[in-house]
């Protein structure tokens, strides 16, 4: 999967995604866990093959026919006789045996299903596995749990399930506890312990803890119904921000569901990685919204990379077209003199200007030189463990050197295989 960076200030609450630990979006993939690998000739019927950043097969089975991405130190894999789908470790070992459908569950998003765990892949624990109507989570066992239900998302302790309807949620803890009963609600994640809950009824969102206890605040005419809010972001450091469906202002709020700041209603917040900052205007402010830094004053945020490196985007007044980046203290790392750039990943990131891609780091170095104008943004892959493949073809190190890949044809981006590299799809 690609990632790109695109021009433009990130606006709106309700896009505030923050990386927080399971139940967040990609939350463990700046963690390095287990080993660095990446698929190689899946079109080339050699099985499955694994390999490691130089080229040597850790992974080499003819017996199976297909496979994923390594999660939570787990891959899952196709049986070519019986077609049905297993999981191996990062050793080829079959861990969990071939023993379920290989018929991944349909697209829900065209029923507005949007908070959707991949399929096949480990997340916090447990897998989601089987067709549409046969499907079931999966411990790292193969043990089934919550049979009879559909799991939307799950944070290891909770998930979010239905039975028949999709828009109909309940919450079941895994051994299969109803914590809120099925009805006519859906919910997703929002980080630290919280969900937040949609009404089909008002068209509007509440929040309540994973135990089912609805958050509640000592503002009576704020909370004239059960479901306040129009938007909901996500939990950072014990508070969230939302926005009232009453009159459409912004707060923080905590988990008492007391609000501490009040704001204009036309506020925009760009959350930057972890929770940990967020940016408006040429501010950067802490998850308290107290302000910490500030840009010079011709300069303005115009992307944020969130990720790792805590690097913002910025741009001159009045110049959109050539972007540099800024770290969290305010200060010009990178020059406004690209015009395209990809995500910073281990903290490196390909920018674009008249001579070619550079590689260049979050302290601004270049990093050899300048890699064919040809390349297009999409077919560079993030970087992982030094190593980022370009048009799943050619492998480079962070100078742009070429890695030998001896009898690799086409290879996958690489990524870490203890990693829960699981992440919110739009299907499933």
């Amino acid at each position: 999967m690609r990632k790109t960076v695109s021009n433009g200030l990130i606006l709106l609450l309700g896009l505030a995604i923050c990386l927080v630990g399971c139940g967040g979006k990609n939350a463990g993939n700046s963690q390095k866990q287990g080993t660095p690998v990446a698929k190689a000739n899946w079109n080339q019927s050699e099985g499955v093959v694994f390999v490691d950043v130089d080229g040597k097969r850790l992974i080499d089975e003819t017996d199976y026919s297909g496979a994923g991405t390594f999660s939570e130190g787990l891959c899952r894999v196709t049986a070519k006789e019986s077609g049905l789908i297993g999981f191996i470790d990062i050793k080829g070992k079959l861990v969990i045996p071939c023993q379920f459908p290989d018929n991944p569950i349909s697209s829900l998003v065209a029923n507005g299903i949007n908070n959707i765990r991949c399929n096949e892949m480990f997340h916090c624990g447990y897998a989601r596995v089987g067709s549409k109507n046969d499907n079931v989570l999966i411990d790292k066992k193969g043990n089934k749990v919550l049979e009879g239900y559909t799991a939307i998302d799950w944070d290891g302790e909770v998930a979010i399930v239905y039975k028949d309807r999709p828009h109909n949620q309940g919450i079941y803890t895994m051994d299969g506890k109803e914590i809120v009963p099925i009805g006519e609600c859906r919910y997703r994640f929002i980080g630290e312990g919280m969900l937040a809950c949609y009404s089909s009824q008002f068209h509007n969102w509440s929040i309540m803890d994973t135990k089912g206890q609805m958050i509640t605040d000592n503002m009576e005419e704020m909370f004239a119904n059960d479901y306040p809010f129009k938007e909901v972001g996500e939990f950072c450091d014990g508070r969230v921000f939302v926005k009232m469906a009453q009159d459409h202002s912004i707060c923080l709020l905590n988990k008492n569901g007391n609000i501490e700041q009040s704001f204009d209603k036309s506020m925009s917040l760009v959350p930057v990685t972890h929770c940990n900052y967020y940016v408006d205007a040429n501010a950067i402010y802490n998850s308290k919204y107290e302000k910490v830094a500030e840009l010079p004053s011709d300069f303005r945020f115009s992307t944020v990379i969130p990720d790792e490196s805590m690097m913002l985007g910025v741009h001159k007044k009045n110049d959109y077209q050539n972007e540099g980046f800024a770290n969290v203290k305010g200060e010009i790392v990178i020059p406004c003199q690209y015009y395209s750039c990809t995500d910073f990943s281990e903290g490196l990131a390909f920018f674009k200007d008249d001579d070619g891609w550079h590689i260049i780091d979050n302290n601004g170095t270049i990093h050899g030189s300048p890699l064919d104008k040809a390349i297009q943004r999409y077919w560079l892959g993030d970087f992982c463990a030094n190593r980022s493949v370009i048009d799943n073809s050619t492998v480079i190190d962070e100078t742009g050197t070429i890695i030998p890949m001896p009898d690799v044809k086409e290879i996958d981006d690489f990524h870490y295989s203890g990693n829960d590299n699981s992440y919110l799809s739009d299907e499933i």
